[in-house]
């Protein structure tokens, strides 16, 4: 039982550092060995790399440049929590609340929204991972290989 233990540590431990060497081809052998236990870590891990290298340009209108600029508002002019639970309510169209709470919190550090979306991917990441290995994980069948290019598109 305990070299059991230390033997997937070990595995845990080397693929993640060969996540630190190529995201990449490790995210691509956590998803050929999606039964492995550190495949979920591998993913999420993955989704907030992806979130990081996320390249914004200053005119762009897309909503990732939205949420860069509400991300800045936060920052340049240090609103607190206060402001962000008055203005929870005041669109009534469209309520977030986990990504402005995420994004007040990334900017009480910094003003790098690389940063910003880095945490985005962690959190949804986690929840984004675990879905995906516990479906793999109780699917008793054989998986096509047209459910793993859908998992790599969602992913993406």
């Amino acid at each position: 039982m305990v070299n059991s233990s230390l033997n997937s540590r070990k595995y845990n431990f080397w693929f993640l550092l060969f996540f630190l060497v190529s995201p990449l081809f490790s995210y691509i052998a956590a998803i050929r060995n999606y039964r492995a236990p550190f495949s979920k870590n591998v993913v999420w891990f993955f989704a907030a790399f992806l979130g990081y290298c996320l390249q914004i340009q200053l005119d762009s209108t897309s909503d990732s440049a939205v949420y860069m600029n509400n991300f800045l508002n936060y920052y340049n002019y240090r609103l607190g929590y206060d402001h962000l639970t008055s203005s929870f309510f005041s669109n009534r169209n469209h309520i977030e609340i986990v990504g402005n709470l995420i994004s007040m919190t990334v900017a009480q550090f910094t003003n790098n929204y690389h940063f910003l979306f880095m945490s985005y991917g962690l959190f949804f990441g986690y929840f984004f991972s675990r879905n995906i290995a516990y479906i793999y994980e109780n699917f008793s069948g054989n998986l096509r290989k047209g459910s793993i290019w859908l998992t790599v598109a969602i992913t993406f």
